[in-house]
């Protein structure tokens, strides 16, 4: 499928959210170069391959030696900041290319702490963008603070046969923090302590207009939200920080024509990776886990499929690399024919995993590959489906079988001519009057209207009031007429 890409972009502001700490708690190498606003008003141009071209030159640049750390924080030439170290120089006109290769942190910091936090916001969006239409951004919607993110899905199709489609529906909420701690000691990392902190909130909703095995797991970035960058300070260095949301969604198994399902799923999610003594170790935290469905609503037959949906995170030093993983809220159906009902399991979880590319703060320190420190799965709710659909001629045999009828039509139209036996509820009336059918609540009821639309709002609202065995007849009274099935007049 094609996809369509939407970008807002705004003003690009770093967030100064961290001071100085005292000159006794660090220590900067000379080696270590921060440029200063004079110099950092002449880098005019960083390439690809990060040769740095400065309009003029100046002191800092006349002391500059190969094997210095360049480094400088949020500028118009290096919007995510600068951590480099010297290779070489190539003066021109009026001022010096230099050429770098790549530097990491504890080379440029000798002793000190990185302290980095922040809870993450609408307000510090740099720039979003959609890749599938039917999916936005509610700002201020949230029904737990303004400050949450609030994303949409309105029908977005996931596959496509000619008009026909399989589509995902609801919102996703979600409040995303993290929390960061670099301890360098000697010109080396001694310790990382990386938390990913979320509260999620997922309502998800499968539809499928036909049958469908899929061939293999569908899962795509449906929208992605870049912040502004952050400046941090170990000393006089400046530490920028670039954080990216991805929001992804992913749905895998089998499904069949007139599925419908829905989960909502909501949960406080936190990750860490934790780096000492040369080892990584990672782990999770779930609290406040709570679950909910509606009725669903299936065809004979049966299917297996599962919709996954959450942001993935990255925190980018520098806007190369750094802390990376996901948090997705898990919806889960099943359903399988038993004897003459569709028996239906809905199941809800979160997923989550993380790794860190420690690349950025030092080439000594192996990689923590992305691992999934939180896996859980529960059950939410089964037993026979909400409602099923039966054609005319199955609507016949139920009612040979002495079934209960329950005909949704106003008074006037049911006098005109019923299914022999029927009882009359009009559907408008039907919420205040389920107790005269109580009795039926664990029966097989054949629910008919004209044509069939009253009778599936009529289906809908037996089963969210826990009738468990409905029969919807597609076609109503008029096709029981047309196939000259018998009438009873009268009330």
């Amino acid at each position: 499928m094609k996809k369509t890409a939407v970008l807002l972009t705004f003003l690009v502001l770093p967030l100064l959210l961290a001071g100085c700490p005292s000159p006794s708690a660090v220590k900067i190498p000379d080696t270590t170069k921060v440029l200063d606003a004079a110099t950092r008003d002449c880098l005019v141009a960083v390439s690809e391959v990060y040769d740095l071209t400065f309009s003029e030159s100046t002191g800092m640049l006349d002391g500059l030696a190969v094997g210095d750390v360049v480094v400088c924080g949020v500028g118009q030439a290096a919007p995510a900041g600068l951590l480099r170290k010297v290779a070489g120089f190539t003066p021109t006109k009026t001022g010096v290319i230099v050429q770098t290769s790549s530097a990491a942190l504890d080379e440029a910091v000798e002793e000190g702490t990185l302290d980095a936090h922040k809870t993450l916001t609408t307000a510090d969006l740099q720039e979003e963008k959609y890749w599938f239409s039917g999916i936005s951004l509610e700002r201020g919607m949230s029904a737990k603070s303004g400050d949450d993110f609030l994303v949409t899905l309105d029908n977005v199709a996931v596959y496509e046969s000619g008009d026909d489609k399989i589509t995902v529906s609801g919102d996703v909420t979600f409040s995303p923090s993290f929390d960061l701690t670099v301890d360098f000691e000697a010109l080396a990392v001694k310790e990382i302590a990386f938390e990913y902190e979320t509260d999620v909130e997922a309502n998800i909703e499968l539809d499928a207009e036909f049958s469908h095995q899929l061939p293999e797991t569908w899962e795509e970035s449906i929208a992605t939200f870049v912040f502004s960058p952050i400046e941090f300070y170990i000393g006089t260095v400046p530490v920028v920080l670039v954080p990216q949301l991805d929001l992804s969604l992913q749905v895998d198994g089998d499904v069949i024509a007139g599925l419908s399902a829905n989960v909502s799923d909501e949960g406080s999610l936190t990750l860490t990776a934790s780096y000492q003594g040369g080892t990584w170790t990672t782990a999770s935290d779930m609290s406040g886990e709570a679950f909910d469905y509606s009725p669903l609503t299936a065809p004979d037959g049966g299917a297996a499929a599962s919709v996954e949906a959450g942001p993935g995170f990255s925190l980018l030093f520098y806007g190369l690399a750094g802390s990376y993983g996901n948090v997705q809220a898990f919806m889960g159906v099943e359903t399988a024919m038993e004897k003459a009902d569709v028996q239906w399991t809905l199941t809800g979880g979160f997923d989550g995993c993380l790794g860190f590319d420690a690349a950025p703060l030092s080439q000594g320190i192996a990689d923590c590959s992305l691992a999934t420190p939180l896996n859980y799965r529960t059950t939410i709710a089964s037993g026979p489906t909400a409602y099923t659909d039966v054609t005319v001629e199955e609507g016949y045999q139920l009612w040979q079988s002495g079934v209960f009828v329950l005909d949704v039509r106003t008074t006037s139209e049911y006098e005109a001519g019923h299914l022999p036996g029927a009882y009359n509820i009009n559907v408008s009336e039907l919420q205040g009057r389920l107790d005269e059918i109580d009795e039926h609540k664990n029966d097989t009821i054949l629910v008919n209207c004209k044509s069939g639309g009253r009778s599936a709002t009529a289906s809908q609202l037996l089963a969210g009031a826990g009738f468990t065995k409905i029969k919807n007849m597609l076609g109503g009274f008029l096709a029981w007429e047309d196939e000259g099935y018998p009438v009873e007049y009268g009330s």
